[in-house]
């Protein structure tokens, strides 16, 4: 600073540090009636103050004023060594000029508590709303004034300015801890003074910690103007929400956009033969209550892959599930796929390819148990059929989806009954050979289907294609137990699809089928 400058550091609106080249600048610093502390090094004085004043959060009745240029509120604080706030003790500290000084010969802290009604206090408001623009009104005042202390024409440890409560309600003058922080308002050469203003009054945005679907935060006392961020209680790692303390010292609505809500974290979870059943159901309970957007990102898809590709290889190794287990895996593996399309699809895409391999091996184990006699699941825009045939009746079996008055229906017939190929309504059919029964183990009497229906087509991305660009047609497939693909079939599989309403040609879906 330059010998002329003058230094005024306001400290939350709670507080003011001062010092001026006269005093007739601030009148109000020259108190006539005051109580004097000197004779003694790194020692305080205690205040009790006339009520509780509000700083960082908390509410103090005892201020300590130290010889070394600063006011602890709550507890003795008198290092003579200053260091940059944060400090690592949890400790309310206002700093005019923090450093080495000894309070001997002619050098004294001057102190006093002047109550509202003081000529100094009428000051002091007069002042302060003259130069923020605001009305100030203090209920008190707790003025301290370190009177010829020359060291501020100098500084011995690079003198700090500013406050401290804790990590999150701090600051620095910008000239701290440096040797530029000298030659304050000493242009005669005689030496300076500096003042401490301690006023109540609420001027701030207060700390509070609501708790919301987002989590619990625990907003800390922040300067108008000012706008915090903390970590989202319930994630996902590294998210951050903010919150703005206006210019009136009103609290903004908070940025929450970032967070999980409380049902909004999918957990990474090992599953196993015990808890399989459990844990789908919580999965498909915990998917269907995820409709904030913030919630449905890449990290949560994420997971449910892990746990459909986790189911996919346990069911492949397990061979004694219930027809009741097998219904319940398939409902509640069909729910999730029913929710996860109304995800964003740039989050689906990062993950559909292994979700939809992982379902599809969820769907061989099922069959492979050799009891799906006849499941039918269906859902908005997903449907699911499961069926099991004698060999000895099989002559063919065609399944058609179709949409009726904004809903979902599917059919399921052996083709000898099957009298028309298209219907009112079709979405998509799919019409398996009776030369299945050339490749089916002799040894099994039944032929287990199972047959699936995308309305929808989010997880199929088209690779390669524009950003979030999918088919534009409904998906349709078929498993059947014993058979790993259309490849091995003398007679071919006839699908029909529907795009944008017109009837696509057969061959389509037979090409789809040899990419299968």
């Amino acid at each position: 600073m330059t010998a002329r400058s003058t230094l005024l550091f306001e400290l939350l609106s709670l507080a003011t540090a001062l010092s001026f080249s006269t005093a007739a600048q601030l009148s109000f610093i020259n108190a006539t009636d005051y109580n004097i502390l000197k004779d003694i090094d790194d020692g305080c004085v205690e205040v009790e103050l006339p009520g509780p004043l509000q700083f960082g959060g908390s509410n103090f009745t005892r201020a300590f004023l130290s010889s070394n240029g600063l006011v602890s509120f709550g507890k003795e604080f008198s290092s003579y060594y200053p260091v940059l706030f944060p400090l690592r003790i949890k400790i309310a500290i206002l700093a005019p000029y923090w450093d080495d000084i000894i309070l001997s010969e002619k050098r004294e802290l001057r102190f006093k508590i002047f109550s509202k009604t003081s000529s100094i206090t009428i000051e002091v408001n007069n002042f302060l709303t003259l130069h923020t623009g605001k009305n100030f009104a203090a209920d008190w005042i707790l003025w301290s004034y370190w009177c010829h202390c020359d060291l501020i024409k100098w500084t011995l440890h690079k003198a700090v300015v500013g406050f401290n409560f804790n990590n999150g309600f701090y600051q620095n003058h910008e000239l701290s801890k440096s040797r530029d922080v000298v030659n304050i308002d000493c242009p005669d050469g005689s030496p300076s003074h500096f003042a401490i203003v301690v006023y109540k009054i609420d001027n701030v945005c207060n700390a509070n910690t609501p708790t919301t679907n987002y989590g619990t935060f625990h907003w800390p006392t922040t300067l108008p103007g000012n706008t915090v961020a903390l970590p989202c209680p319930n994630g996902p790692n590294g998210a951050i929400a903010t919150r703005k303390c206006s210019e009136n010292s009103i609290w903004e609505s908070p940025d929450l956009s970032s967070c999980f809500t409380n049902t909004g974290k999918i957990q990474s979870l090992t599953i196993n033969n015990t808890n399989i059943m459990p844990v789908l159901h919580n999965i498909a309970v915990t998917v269907n209550a995820i409709t904030n957007t913030s919630d449905q990102n890449n990290g949560n898809i994420e997971a449910i892959s892990n746990i459909f590709n986790q189911t996919a290889t346990i069911l492949s190794n397990t061979t004694k599930l219930s027809l009741q287990e097998v219904t319940t895996i398939a409902e509640n593996t069909i729910e999730i796929l029913q929710d996860i399309q109304e995800w964003p699809m740039n989050v689906v895409a990062t993950q559909s390819n292994n979700i939809v391999k992982s379902f599809e091996t969820i769907t061989d184990a099922l069959l492979n148990q050799g009891n799906v006699t006849d499941v039918t699941l269906l859902e908005q825009s997903i449907a699911f059929s499961g069926k099991q045939v004698m060999k000895s009746l099989y002559n063919g079996i065609t399944f058609t989806a179709s949409s009726i008055s904004n809903a979902l229906t599917i059919e399921t017939v052996d083709n000898e009954n099957n009298t028309s190929f298209t219907n009112d309504g079709e979405l998509a059919t799919i019409k398996l050979p009776e030369s299945i029964l050339n490749i089916i183990n002799d040894e099994d009497d039944n032929i287990n289907f199972a047959f699936t229906i995308y309305n929808q087509s989010i997880l199929f991305p088209v690779q390669g294609s524009v950003q979030n660009t999918v088919v534009e047609s409904p998906v349709i497939g078929a498993r059947i137990s014993g058979v790993a693909d259309g490849t091995q079939l003398s007679d071919p599989v006839f699908i029909r699809l529907t795009l944008k309403g017109t009837p696509m040609a057969e061959a389509i879906g037979l090409l789809m089928v040899a990419l299968q």
